[in-house]
């Protein structure tokens, strides 16, 4: 199976099941057939009115939850705050699941950010592994992102060759090319600091808004600490795992889509020196 790597450094099947007109119990047995022919990724939404199958398909198959990808997708009524914050939860009832993989706005609503913020909430507590939208034209996302502390891994759009979209394509990899420059800088960083000592590796994304660096197990809570005492705040350790919780704690997620070239500058220098000490430390105690 083929997989593709979200700005978040989780990874998802690059081909899904859809099921926006799957139900009942004729649904069940197809989505139960789509596990035995091998698909993992299964698209849902509370529009569609099948999330409980979804859950109940994938509970009854024998395989461990960890080995599929469940996206859903909130809507109507739930486009504020407080709904869409419960409305989680009752995804969450409905699938029959620990933690969402994937959770989307629907469609663009005007109070698309106030929902968003509950995401973010989820997201932080463990309870989504990724955030993002749906159906987001190219003038809405650029204003919706202006308000988001945690950038969309997914603008999920109709795409085929009927309507290639190639100009939303087109700007949303726009986004990317004005991001290169920051990543170039702490992959830069890492690179001549890090390279060789044993005390991490980290991925080299070709888009997106973060890099996973992995450190020596059981050091990345003490990294995030340590950066924290020098005045450089970090993503918590273990962010991309459902609540948060990485079994090796190595997993840290650097973000640099918001600081200057100058503030990142002075953040990887800190990293860096945190990730060595954490490391000392480690080695000294075994």
């Amino acid at each position: 199976m083929e997989f593709i790597k979200l700005n978040n450094g989780i990874d998802m099947p690059i081909v899904g099941f859809g099921t926006w007109d799957v139900r009942g119990s004729e649904g069940l047995t197809a989505l139960k057939t789509a596990i035995d022919i091998g698909y993992r990724l299964f698209d849902t939404a509370e529009m569609y009115a099948n999330q409980d199958i979804v859950g109940k398909a994938i509970r009854e198959s024998g395989i461990d939850r960890s080995e599929f990808f469940i996206t859903t997708k909130l809507c109507r009524p739930h486009i504020d705050y407080n709904s869409a914050k419960k409305a989680i939860e009752q995804d969450l009832k409905t699938l029959n699941t620990d933690y969402i993989d994937l959770l989307l706005i629907h469609e663009p609503y005007s109070s698309a950010n106030a929902m968003y913020k509950a995401f973010e909430e989820a997201y932080e507590q463990g309870k989504v592994r990724a955030i993002g939208v749906s159906n987001f034209s190219q003038s809405f996302y650029d204003n919706f992102i202006t308000n988001c502390n945690i950038i969309p891994t997914i603008n999920q759009v109709e795409s085929h060759v009927y309507y290639p979209q190639l100009e939303l394509k087109a700007h949303m990899e726009k986004h990317a090319a004005l991001l290169r420059p920051r990543f170039e800088l702490v992959l830069r960083t890492l690179e001549e600091n890090l390279k060789g000592t044993g005390a991490g590796t980290w991925t080299e994304p070709k888009g997106g808004y973060f890099i996973t660096f992995e450190a020596v197990e059981g050091c990345a809570s003490r990294i995030v600490e340590l950066a924290k005492e020098a005045g450089v705040v970090l993503t918590p350790a273990g962010s991309p795992f459902p609540y948060g919780k990485d079994p090796k704690d190595a997993v840290i997620r650097i973000a640099p889509s918001y600081p200057t070239l100058e503030e990142l500058d002075q953040a990887g220098q800190v990293f860096v020196v945190c990730a060595k000490l954490a490391t000392v430390e480690k080695l000294l105690a075994e």
